[in-house]
C-alpha cells in the first residue's frame, strides 16, 4: 500500500516563498490603490497648472516638425480643443498649418467632419473603414452623425453605456466617452438619452481610475475625458497631482511610468502591458492629453 510521503523541507520552503511573494504583491497593489485614492497628496496650485501647460506647449512647439508627420486625427482634434479653450495663438498657428497642409489627406475622408466640420457621408462598405479599429468607426459615426453607420457593430456598442465596464481593454471606456462627446459636439440625436449614458459611463471611468494606479497614457485619458464630460466634481485631485508629477523634464508625457532604473536610459516600470522595460521618451499621444488637462483646469478657474 502506497503512503503519501511527508513534504520535504525544500518543498515547504518553496511553497512558503511563493505564498510570501503573492502576499507581497497583493500588499503592494493594495498600497498602490490606497496611494492613488487616499494617501497621495491632493494639492496642486494654479501656478503649477500654468507651468505644466507652458512646458507641454513648449514640447509641442519644439517637436512640431515631427508632429506634422503624426497623422492621428483624434490627437489634432484634441489639440484644437485646447486651442479653443486658451486662445493660444502659437498652438493655433501650428494646428492650422497642419490642417491646411494635410487637407487633401482628410477631405473628403471619414475624418473631414472631425477636423474641418465638413461631413463626408460614407456607408459601412467604403474601403476607408476596412483598416480602422472599432473605436475609430465610433468616432467617425459620432463626428459625422452618420446614420449609415448606426447598424455597424462598433456603433451598436454605443447604445449600451456599460459596454466597457468589464472590458480588458483599458481605453475602452475613454474611447466610448470621446465618441459620446463628439456626438454632443455634432448635436447628433441618433443616440438617445445621451446625457444619461455619459453619466453612467462617467461612473465606470471613475471606478477604473480608482483601481488602476498606473500613471500611463490611459490614466491621463481618464482624467482628460472626465474633465471634458464636465465631471470635475468626481475628479479626485490626487489624480491630477499624479499627472503633474509624471510630466517629463522636457515638458511632455510618455506612456510609461518608470519605477526602477534598468540599463542605460531604460527603466522597469508600468506601461499599458502592466510591466515592461523601456525609456521614458515623451510622445504626442500622451502629451496632448496632458496639455488639454492643464488647459481645461486653468480655463475652469
Amino acid at each position: 500500500m502506497l503512503q503519501n510521503r511527508p513534504s520535504t523541507p525544500i518543498k515547504r520552503i518553496f511553497i512558503s516563498c511563493v505564498l510570501g511573494m503573492i502576499l507581497v504583491i497583493l500588499a503592494s497593489m493594495l498600497f498602490a490603490v490606497a496611494h492613488n485614492n487616499i494617501l497621495g497628496s491632493d494639492a496642486y496650485t494654479h501656478d503649477e497648472l500654468k507651468a505644466a501647460y507652458a512646458r507641454s506647449k513648449a514640447w509641442i512647439l519644439n517637436n512640431k516638425q515631427a508632429l506634422y508627420r503624426e497623422h492621428n486625427p483624434a490627437l489634432w482634434w484634441l489639440l484644437n480643443k485646447a486651442n479653443r479653450m486658451t486662445g493660444d495663438g502659437e498652438l493655433e498657428h501650428l494646428t492650422q498649418r497642419y490642417l491646411q497642409t494635410e487637407r487633401a489627406r482628410y477631405v473628403p475622408s471619414p475624418w473631414s467632419a472631425l477636423l474641418y466640420e465638413q461631413p463626408t457621408q460614407l456607408d459601412a462598405t467604403h474601403r476607408a473603414f476596412a483598416s480602422l479599429p472599432p473605436y475609430n468607426i465610433q468616432f467617425v459615426f459620432a463626428s459625422q452623425c452618420n446614420a449609415a453607420l448606426r447598424n455597424t457593430r462598433p456603433v451598436e456598442q454605443l447604445y449600451d453605456a456599460r459596454q466597457c465596464a468589464y472590458s480588458l481593454e483599458p481605453a475602452c471606456p475613454t474611447h466610448q466617452m470621446m465618441a459620446y462627446l463628439m456626438l454632443q459636439d455634432a448635436q447628433c440625436k441618433l443616440i438617445e438619452n445621451l446625457d444619461s449614458k455619459i453619466e453612467t459611463l462617467t461612473g465606470i471611468i471613475v471606478t477604473h481610475q480608482k483601481l488602476d494606479f498606473r500613471v500611463v497614457d490611459v490614466y491621463l485619458q481618464r482624467v482628460m475625458t472626465l474633465i471634458m464630460a464636465g465631471a470635475t466634481e468626481q475628479l479626485d485631485k490626487r489624480w491630477v497631482r499624479r499627472v503633474l508629477d509624471q510630466q517629463n523634464a522636457d515638458g511632455g508625457w510618455s506612456n510609461f511610468q518608470a519605477l526602477v532604473p534598468w540599463t542605460g536610459n531604460h527603466h522597469l516600470g508600468f506601461s499599458n502591458t502592466v510591466l515592461s522595460v523601456r525609456d521614458t521618451t515623451s510622445n504626442f499621444h500622451a502629451t496632448v492629453q496632458g496639455l488639454l488637462i492643464s488647459a481645461a483646469l486653468l480655463h475652469a478657474q
